[in-house]
């Protein structure tokens, strides 16, 4: 019964693409499609959360020219190395989710539709982009 929000963001305030899914679903999945519908600059860095920590995703931004920045999982057999410094940029992203969840009508989920719920989200991302509020 509930729903999570994958969102690619340049900044505390601005969110450029969104995708909603079950909240039992797995978190890469939606991830690859979210970066796959998405032109990317050549070699832009994209930090991510552990949940989109897997091989696949990896590669697949690797294969979109891009470089994930993104920890291992403590139980990952052969953990690799990031940019630790570069990883610190995800507290932007929590921010934004942070902001955006300051609109009631998004943090607790009025709304029973998909639709009219990422519509709400669009609202407040263009809200928080123009800092209305």
């Amino acid at each position: 019964m509930t729903t999570k929000i994958h969102l690619l963001a340049s900044g505390t305030h601005t969110g450029l693409f969104f995708r909603l899914s079950p909240g039992h679903a797995h978190d890469a999945p939606e991830g690859r499609r979210l970066i796959g519908n998405t032109k990317l600059r050549k070699q832009v860095r994209i930090v991510m959360d552990k949940g989109y920590s897997d091989y696949k995703t990896r590669r697949y931004v690797r294969r979109k020219q891009a470089v994930p920045i993104v920890p291992p999982k403590s139980n990952h057999n052969h953990p690799w190395k990031y940019k630790k410094y570069l990883y610190k940029r995800r507290n932007q992203i929590e921010r934004l989710f942070h902001h955006l969840k300051n609109f009631r009508r998004i943090a607790t989920r009025y709304d029973k539709l998909d639709l009219v719920f990422s519509e709400f989200i669009s609202l407040g991302l263009i809200m928080l982009y123009l800092k209305i509020c």
